[in-house]
């Protein structure tokens, strides 16, 4: 989502500006780690096992908060 609007913003077809400038600033938040630090070597279908190594990374960030907050929350009752 993040890829398409800063591409829109790009190209001038910008809708929502509030909407649109954070998911904008998302764009580089998003793109952390490999495609910040391997930017150079970001192309062709390289671009996609970055994009596919972020996903893993976002999910297992995602996963283990869950399960962090969770444990917490069964420790509270």
């Amino acid at each position: 989502m993040t890829l398409l609007v800063s591409a829109a913003i790009d190209e001038g077809t910008e809708g929502d500006k509030i909407v649109v400038k954070t998911l904008e600033k998302l764009f580089y938040v998003f793109r952390f780690p490999i495609h910040t630090l391997f930017f150079a070597y970001m192309d062709g279908w390289i671009f996609f096992i970055g994009l596919f190594v972020n996903c893993l990374f976002y999910g297992f960030i995602t996963e283990r908060l869950v399960s962090f907050y969770r444990s917490k929350l069964v420790k509270a009752h």
